[in-house]
């Protein structure tokens, strides 16, 4: 469409409806050449013989939608917008005649129902991905990546037990278990691994038979080794006398945080080592 050759359609004339006399008349308050006039109302005769008929603007609204997926340039057709209005009379009709049956004093219901926080709730769920966090982080440790565990949830109090038994479910879902037992005064039974979660609860993950033990040793010693090896390097670099005045500060906190992590990492395979001969 364009101004320029007269053809270009005022979306209120879609809504409205107009006549060709109109359309025709629209033309002569236009600034256009009276051989270009005469041109425009020839193509708006050969495009509107009738002119243009009432659509609404529910029906422009759902052609415009329609036709997004069309690009940028639209080819638009008013007998399709004028299905559309004849699409949304049908709706409009069947709204009353199910708005008609549902009686006078109806009333819907609210979509959605507002209520205050729940901070016991919250402070539950916390716990229970705390749990959760625990097993997963257990697993990983063992490299459990698709075998499923039992897991055993030691509480230590009855309480805490009733607290998490409505969330089994979803403890033995998001941690990959094969199972959930709680346990109240009771003693764990052996090949398990255990975590601290809180100070309520500490999880205990059944790897006897899952895991060969022996062999799980044998890689943790060669890895204990290594580890201790590269503390004892970075140590002896770090005792050097020319060290403080010599190594740039920041050279300097990364060793000693580099010296941390790789103790912490030195506990941890100990701790495995441990408690895989527990089950030798």
């Amino acid at each position: 469409m364009s101004k320029s050759l007269g053809n270009v359609i005022d979306p209120l004339d879609v809504i409205f409806g107009i006549t060709l006399e109109g359309l025709h008349a629209q033309l002569l308050d236009s600034n256009l050449d009276p051989v270009e006039i005469e041109r425009a109302k020839a193509g708006q005769k050969s495009d509107y013989p009738v002119g243009i008929p009432e659509c609404g603007t529910d029906a422009l609204r759902f052609a415009l939608c329609a036709y997004t997926s069309q690009g940028r340039d639209i080819n638009l057709d008013v007998n399709r917008i004028l299905g559309y209005r004849h699409f949304c009379n049908k709706l409009w009709n069947a709204t009353k005649f199910a708005i008609r049956g549902l009686g006078e004093n109806f009333k819907p219901e609210g979509r959605a129902q507002y209520c205050w926080r729940n901070e016991e709730l919250d402070r539950t769920v916390e716990f229970v991905m705390t749990i959760i966090r625990a097993i997963r982080s257990l697993r990983a440790d063992y490299n459990l990546t698709k075998t499923k565990a039992g897991c055993y949830l030691s509480c230590s109090d009855e309480g805490t037990a009733a607290q998490l038994n409505p969330f089994s479910s979803y403890i033995q879902t998001l941690s990959s278990s094969k199972s959930v037992t709680f346990l109240v005064n009771e003693e764990c039974p052996d090949g398990c691994a255990m975590v601290i979660a809180s100070d309520r609860c500490t999880v205990h993950l059944m790897l006897k038979g899952l895991i060969d033990a022996e062999k799980e040793v044998t890689k943790l010693r060669a890895k204990q080794a290594d580890v201790q090896k590269q503390i004892a390097k970075l140590r002896e670099k770090i005792s050097k006398a020319d060290y403080s005045t010599k190594v740039p500060q920041k050279i300097q906190e990364l060793d000693a945080e580099k010296l941390k992590q790789m103790e912490t990492e030195l506990q941890k395979v100990e701790e495995g080592i441990r408690n895989f001969e527990k089950m030798i």
